[in-house]
């Protein structure tokens, strides 16, 4: 369906919104911010690999250290994708039912 160029200027173009989604984040009260870059990296677990998409969350967490001056954020992204995407290579079923999992699971306690 796609040939090697498309799919590379998809993925880039993917990681560069998910930056993007970071960088351009709604800040809430009292130091809380809403970053969107987790909806490209679900768009990047659907039609790339493991590998790819924790890359890609990896470059798109970046931005959160400069953010919230710590690797927290980093990381609590870049587990969120790997679980999701791990869960949906393994299962296939739907985003929605991983994410939703994840978050009972995993999100909330941390």
């Amino acid at each position: 369906m796609f040939n090697n160029r498309n799919r590379t200027i998809g993925y880039i173009i993917l990681v560069i919104l998910g930056v993007l989604g970071n960088f351009f984040n709604v800040d809430l009260f009292l130091g809380i911010n809403f970053i969107f870059g987790s909806v490209f990296m679900l768009i990047i677990i659907r039609y790339f690999t493991f590998k790819l998409t924790v890359f890609a969350a990896i470059i798109s967490g970046l931005y959160t250290v400069f953010l919230w001056n710590n690797l927290y954020g980093m990381l609590y992204l870049v587990i969120e994708i790997s679980v999701i995407a791990a869960l949906y290579y393994k299962v296939k079923k739907s985003f929605t039912l991983w994410t939703i999992l994840f978050f009972l699971v995993i999100g909330i306690p941390l």
